[in-house]
């Protein structure tokens, strides 16, 4: 269960290479570290759903309030035209991060399927950016390297180099593609 841990140091990583400590992004890796951390608890010893959703939300308030990402705006519709968020915004965003969190921390089962579903979401997310912003795209690229080799050894048939993303990487990519898609809208 080696494979959240090792993704999530990837990540620091690639902020370290970069000297990049002040962006939206390693703020938000920053905080996901709280939900490595809770997750890796987990898989070692049964952790609690109010203990695990408390630091989830904690999380995510954190991110909200050191990068303001969040979400305000939910589009623009024919017969009731904008819809902002206003005071919602911050338990909307809360509620919207934390179902996807935990959607994928649950899905996490099939050898895979987690790693092979986040990839969806960050190369949609690398095709919509277009290149308009390098660092975004970037990034973006470092979170689908990291998915990439992952995969490469989670779905590998020898035994001996198999590892599992784990509710550690499930639910911390899971909350890091979570802001990733917020901070593109």
């Amino acid at each position: 269960l080696v494979g959240g841990l090792v993704v999530y140091l990837t990540l620091l990583l690639s902020i370290a290479v970069n000297n990049n400590w002040n962006s939206d992004f390693a703020k938000i890796i920053l905080w996901a570290g709280v939900v490595f951390f809770i997750g890796l608890l987990d898989d070692l010893k049964q952790v609690s759903w109010p203990i695990r959703l408390f630091v989830q939300v904690s999380a995510i308030t954190g991110v909200i309030f050191s990068t303001g990402v969040e979400i305000t705006y939910l589009g623009t519709y024919p017969v009731i035209g904008a819809v902002q968020l206003g005071l919602f915004s911050l338990p909307f965003t809360i509620l919207a991060v934390t179902g996807l969190t935990n959607s994928f921390n649950l899905i996490d089962g099939i050898d895979g399927l987690c790693g092979g579903l986040l990839l969806i979401p960050v190369i949609s997310l690398i095709l919509i950016s277009g290149g308009q912003s390098h660092e975004f795209d970037y990034n973006l690229l470092v979170v689908l390297i990291t998915l990439g080799i992952f995969l490469a050894f989670n779905l590998t048939g020898n035994a001996k180099t198999h590892i599992f993303m784990g509710d550690a990487g499930s639910a911390g990519v899971g909350f890091i593609v979570s802001f990733l898609i917020i901070n593109q809208f």
